[in-house]
């Protein structure tokens, strides 16, 4: 017996092969979790689509800036629109 592989799998892919669904011309933004850790797909996407992405994390997350070392997101304040 075959186990169906889960259309979703090949993340990157998938959203390759059902791109041309979309509108033209539409600004495309995946969101994903903390634990979406397909970094081949992220390429592929923002590379081959021209897709964005933002992955939520915790406010307790450590972020290494270079001008700041190491804060907890909680700590860094983001301007909204700019």
């Amino acid at each position: 017996m075959t186990v169906p592989q889960s259309p979703l799998k090949p993340t990157g892919k998938c959203c390759v092969r059902e791109a041309h669904r979309l509108p033209a011309g539409v600004k495309v933004v995946l969101l994903a979790d903390r634990g979406f850790v397909h970094l081949k797909a992220l390429k592929l996407i923002t590379t081959t689509l021209g897709w964005h992405y933002r992955i939520r994390i915790k406010r307790n997350t450590w972020i290494w800036r270079s001008s700041k070392g190491w804060r907890q997101l909680k700590e860094i304040h983001f301007q909204r629109n700019v």
